[in-house]
Parts: structure tokens; sequence; C-alpha cells
């Protein structure tokens, strides 16, 4: 009876061992081999990751960097030594990112490998133009002006960013420094609020509907309008009935009978073949203050003044006030000059009341 019994235990064990060791090759196999065929599978699929592709440069193409950051960000993690995708992930960082400097560690290693598109040397440009690094900006459009085809050149042209990185450079060498002593975060949505314009007298408006041509309506801009203090005239941005030329800025006035009159452009002196916007005509110093692209701008929007002479009925050359922007009707707010957006509608814009 005893054998009987120790012979069951020693059969028991055994058993026991068996299906214990089976158990746990049976569990590796259900969980740790289809996840790693469904890995391997992801990686290697030809189909997928040529789609992937395709979408990830039908996105760069078309200007979508906020989808085309995702797409190479997945292409990288399969590829990270592939110096096309490192460059377009940098362009991406750059069109995205609020840390625009993250952008150039990844430009500057894809131009390490010579089989790198000649677009990398533009974007490298952009990246160190748009963090005022304008000697060295210069130097990446002007290679890249020399080794792109036609084509290239005709659709990314850098004549105009070269010449702004030589206005950029002379404006560094005369700016000046600032005292802050407060500063107040502005809300994105009704940010032209927090403008004191007290010193001025007039108002920032959103511009009505039945002052926007039919251009702006279609491209549904939302532009800001500025009404000087007796309210007899308004100033604002359009892009009127020719958008090949940009916006422009406008100036409209009240007629005796209290309605507006016709919109009328300020004209060459003030408008020039790229972006005009965000006007304040500051009317005690018959001073107009505006964002261009054009005349010697850094890059991006910068901020001009004009003077209006009445008896002439002229405007004066515009002339670029520089690093930070000291505007005395605002009480001295200040614009960061952030060259990819307009100065006071960037989301990270804030007023700062200085000396």
């Amino acid at each position: 009876m005893k054998n009987r019994y120790a012979l069951f235990l020693g059969f028991t064990e055994k058993t026991a061992r068996f299906f214990t060791g089976k158990a746990v090759v049976l569990i590796f196999i259900l969980l740790v081999l289809p996840a790693a065929s469904l890995l391997a599978q992801n990686k290697t699929d030809p189909a997928t990751e040529k789609q992937l592709k395709k979408d990830a440069a039908n996105d760069f193409d078309n200007n979508d960097f906020a989808n085309a950051y995702s797409l190479y960000s997945q292409l990288l993690s399969l590829y990270p030594h592939d110096p096309n995708y490192n460059y377009r992930f940098g362009a991406c960082i750059l069109n995205n990112s609020g840390d625009k400097k993250k952008a150039i560690k990844y430009i500057n290693y894809a131009l390490k490998q010579p089989t790198v598109d000649n677009l990398a040397y533009y974007y490298l440009g952009r990246v160190l133009h748009l963090n005022y690094q304008f000697t060295e900006a210069q130097s990446a459009y002007e290679k890249y002006a020399q080794i792109a085809n036609p084509g290239e050149l005709k659709k990314y042209p850098v004549a105009r960013l070269i010449e702004m990185c030589n206005n950029g450079q002379t404006l560094l060498a005369t700016s000046q420094e600032l005292d802050v002593l407060r500063k107040t975060p502005l809300n994105f949505a009704n940010f032209y609020r927090a403008y004191n314009m007290h010193g001025n007298g007039g108002s920032l408006i959103s511009e009505p509907d039945e002052f926007k041509s039919k251009i702006d309506k279609e491209k549904k801009v939302a532009n800001l309008m500025y009404v000087t203090p007796d309210k007899s005239k308004a100033f604002f941005s359009s892009y009127g009935g020719d958008e090949s030329k940009g916006k422009d800025i406008y100036v409209i006035n009240k007629t005796p009978d209290g309605t507006w009159g016709v919109p009328q452009d300020l004209g060459t002196v003030i408008n020039t073949v790229y972006d005009e916007d965000y006007p304040v005509y500051d009317a005690p110093r018959h001073t107009l203050y505006f964002s261009s692209k054009g005349h010697n701008s850094m890059g991006g929007y910068d901020i001009f003044g004009s003077v209006y002479n009445d008896s002439t009925q002229t405007w004066s050359e515009p002339y670029n006030l520089d690093f930070p922007i000291i505007l005395p009707m605002t009480i001295s707010c200040w614009f960061p000059i952030l060259p990819d957006k307009p100065p006071i509608l960037h989301q990270a814009a804030q007023a700062l009341w200085v000396k």
C-alpha cells in the first residue's frame, strides 16, 4: 500500500513538472511570438512602408507639415540614418515647433551625407534665418542657389531671403536693450483688447464683413481694423481685388452723411509686392505703424513707421523700427519680432510696459 502511494506521488510530481514546463512554453508561444511576428510584419511589410513614404512625401510637398511630422517620425524610427528623412523631419519641426533650434541637428546631420536633396540647404537657411543667425543663413541660401536646378529655384526662391539676411545684419548692429518692468500674457483669441490705446484715443476692432473684399472672404482672413479717435477714418489690410500682390493697407473715410466711403489703397510708398498688415495710426504724431514683409524687412513681418505730410498729402519712406518695438501711443507695448508670423498675432506675444 505504501509502495503504491509512493508510486502515485512520483507520477503526480512528474506530471506536474511536465505540464508546468509545457505551460511556460505555451504562454511564450501565445504571447511573445505573435507580438514579435506583428512587429516584424509592420517593419518589413513593403505595401505598408511604401504607402507611408508616399503619404509623408505628399504631405511635405503640400506644406502639410503637421501630418508630415508624425509620418517622418515613423520613417526615422525605421531608418534613423536616412539623410532625406532627417532633413524633412527637421523642416517639419521648423514649421510646427516653438523651439525651432531643434531642427538644426537633423538638417545638419543630413547634410553630412552626399545623397541628401538640394532642398536641405534651403531649410538649413530657413532655420538659421528664423533664429537670427543671418550670416550663416545667407551662406546656406547661397549654397542652395549654386546647386539647385531651375525648377527648385522657381519653387523655393532665395534671392529675397538673402536680401533679408543682409537687412537683418544691419538691424542687429543697431539693436538696443530694454528694461522690462512688467509683462502680461495675452489671450490669443482677443489679444488686441489688451493693448492700451488710451494715449492715442483710437481703437482696434475686428474688421466687419462689409469692409472685406471678395478675396478676403474666400480666404476667410481675420483682419483687425484701426479706427481713429474721432471715428472719421479707419485703416485695415486687404487683398483687394488682386491677391497676386499680397495684402495691402487701405484707408476708408467717413462721409458727411455718416456712411463709409470707398476704401483707398495707401499706394506704393507704403504697400509693396509683399504682404502689409496690422496698421495702427498715431494721430498726434501723424505716423502710421504697420507690419510688412517688404521694404528692408529682416524676414517675415517687421514693424515699420511712416509719417504723413498734410501739406503734400504724402507718406514718408517707411523706416524699420528694429528690435524690439516701442510704440508711444500704446504706452510702450513691445511686439516680439518673430519672422514666420505677424508680430502681434504670435501666440507667445506679450505686452511689455517699459520706462
